[in-house]
């Protein structure tokens, strides 16, 4: 059994606490950062979906919530977004909007994705997450690779979840 998490996909923000800029401002960051119709690409019958329900300008559930261990915090895009992808200012976040976001919307996430994987090994003895995504045809500004080569989709690996054999599968179709 696998899982389908789809982190990026919606457009939704559910508060605009601490944003400092308008609201056009804010549709077009999320208008540029979505990943567009992985719902739709990913969308494989009788497969589990973890679909977030906020878009990831709002908080982005595949960061780290220590800044001290993202990489992205240095672009003010860590676990909450305070900078746009071109380096404007988003959003000013105190503490207390920090703690607030991450305790009603980042954690509730990773308990459900816990909770599946948890199930899942129990059950089964193994899970498979597929982490979907999609990519822009030109990269993002903050982009760490700004190659021409733009995949049309990721599922996500890393060299410390993803076994070799699979990567092997799925590089080789």
């Amino acid at each position: 059994m696998m899982l389908l998490h789809i982190p990026h996909s919606s457009t939704h923000i559910p508060y605009f606490d601490g944003f400092i800029t308008n609201r056009q401002a804010i549709e077009q960051e999320i208008f540029r950062l979505t990943d567009w119709f992985t719902d739709e690409l990913f969308a494989l019958p009788k497969q589990p979906k973890l679909i977030t329900p906020f878009s990831r300008v709002f908080c982005d559930v595949e960061r780290f919530e220590d800044d001290d261990k993202e990489l992205m915090a240095s672009f003010g895009m860590g676990v909450l977004y305070q900078r746009t992808d071109s380096g404007g200012m988003l959003r000013e976040i105190s503490p207390e909007l920090r703690e607030k976001i991450l305790s009603e919307f980042y954690r509730p996430h990773h308990i459900q994705l816990l909770d599946f994987t948890k199930t899942k090994l129990a059950e089964e003895g193994k899970c498979l997450i597929v982490d979907c995504h999609s990519f822009p045809m030109k990269p993002f500004n903050c982009s760490f690779y700004k190659g021409d080569f733009r995949p049309d989709f990721n599922i996500g690996t890393d060299s410390f979840h993803t076994p070799q054999n699979l990567v092997r599968i799925i590089s080789s179709n």
